[in-house]
């Protein structure tokens, strides 16, 4: 494994970057309406219902307020810094060599870069290669760029609480993946370890197709939900036949991963229907299945999984199921065009909201339920059953966020 420092590198300033990608309009509203998915962001007036900015990039934080994008070119790369609610430019710099951003730290000061994917590719499904080069990089500048050249399979998955590490997911075999590990890369002597489970030792090796991800409000941990076990890209034949469904927990803070495994009732599900959300408190996540309308709690302290309690959903399952925490701590679950809120203690419906077309995707306020329809948003309120308008919004694939920014 070799580790170098980039040079040269350039830090950009504002003046330069907003001629590259100038700022959208100044929003009239008090409050910016955004929605995030797998392309980027894209964020509205819900004054007017004007496009304040369109963005392609990844969010550096869970309210999805900064977008980090990287353009390759001529064998650089311009990586920015940008506010989501304007399009703002924060900061900027070019790094050598044409590479994407995989991940970000949750306050944008860290960026992991690798390759640009092929077009229609996913990081969460391995392609072959037997090395991996990966560059760690700041995106104010302040702080020296480094790549490093690992010997393996490796993608990268978070950045480590207190920034000094860079979590990976290694694939084994490299050339031939089947299957996966949780590595550790020091990024400070650039040196790689494997992560344990804080329990048995060396983590273990899992096979799986990830479906969401979702992390604590405090980012002290990183929940992964794999909804069977093997994965898609293993062929056949290459591995167990068992159809093991599990959420993969990282801790950010302590640097240990656990797989905690989920009900038999939710194993071998459709990725579709499956979703999950966590308390505001941290301490209970919860995995959800609407074609089999049942729900399994984990206690996040112990990692300890109860067994699936059969819920009341609504009637239509055509669509993506979806779930968040209501403003109220209720589990507010979206399956086609149904809405319902479910008690956090007893998985007892409370509210439900029926809507003229698929939920695309939710989103919590201090005292609402954001719902987006295809080009619309809509907010609920708990007790409430009227669903009130917020504004017209462009139609976008793979919406996965939708909430309000304070520009």
């Amino acid at each position: 494994m070799v580790v170098r420092r980039l040079f040269p590198l350039m830090v950009a300033g504002l003046t330069a970057c907003t001629a590259l990608g100038p700022a959208g309009p100044t929003p009239r509203s008090e409050r910016v309406l955004l929605l995030g998915s797998t392309q980027g962001v894209v964020t509205v007036d819900p004054e007017n219902d004007s496009v304040l900015f369109r963005g392609v990039g990844i969010p550096s934080s869970s309210d999805w307020s900064t977008l980090l994008t990287a353009t390759a070119d001529g064998g650089r790369t311009f990586l920015e810094a940008r506010a989501s609610t304007t399009g703002e430019v924060l900061s900027s710099l070019l790094v050598p060599g044409e590479l994407g951003v995989r991940v970000a730290s949750p306050d944008g000061s860290l960026v992991a870069l690798m390759p640009p994917l092929p077009s229609g590719a996913s990081p969460w499904i391995p392609e072959p290669r037997s090395s991996t080069t990966i560059t760690v990089a700041d995106p104010s500048g302040l702080e020296e760029p480094f790549r490093f050249h690992l010997d393996g399979n490796f993608e990268p998955e978070a950045f480590s609480a207190d920034r000094a590490t860079l979590f990976l997911i290694s694939y084994v075999p490299p050339t031939a993946p089947t299957a996966y590990r949780v590595a550790a890369l020091d990024l400070t002597d650039g040196s790689l370890s494997r992560v344990n489970t804080g329990v048995k030792g060396v983590a273990e090796r899992m096979s799986g197709t990830r479906l969401e991800q979702t992390a604590s409000a405090d980012g002290s941990m990183l929940y992964t939900l794999y909804t069977t076990q093997p994965s898609d890209h293993v062929g056949e034949g290459t591995a167990s036949a068992n159809h093991v469904g599990f959420v993969h927990t990282l801790s950010l803070d302590e640097g240990w991963a656990h797989c905690v495994a989920l009900p038999e009732e939710l194993w071998g599900g459709d990725p579709t229907d499956q979703a999950m959300a966590i308390s505001a408190d941290g301490e209970l996540l919860y995995v959800v299945d609407t074609a089999r309308r049942v729900v399994a709690v984990m206690d996040t302290d112990s990692l300890e999984m109860t067994g699936a309690r059969g819920v009341e959903l609504g009637s239509d399952q055509d669509g993506e199921t979806r779930a968040v925490i209501g403003p109220d701590g209720a589990l507010v679950v979206a399956s086609g065009s149904h809405v319902v809120s479910l008690n956090a203690e007893t998985l007892r419906p409370i509210d439900r909201w029926t809507f003229g077309a698929p939920v695309a995707a939710l989103g919590t306020g201090p005292q609402e339920i954001y719902v987006a329809v295809p080009g619309a948003v809509h907010s609920v309120s708990p007790g409430r059953d009227r669903a009130d308008p917020v504004a017209r919004a462009p139609v976008l694939d793979d919406l996965s966020y939708v909430g309000m920014l304070e520009p």
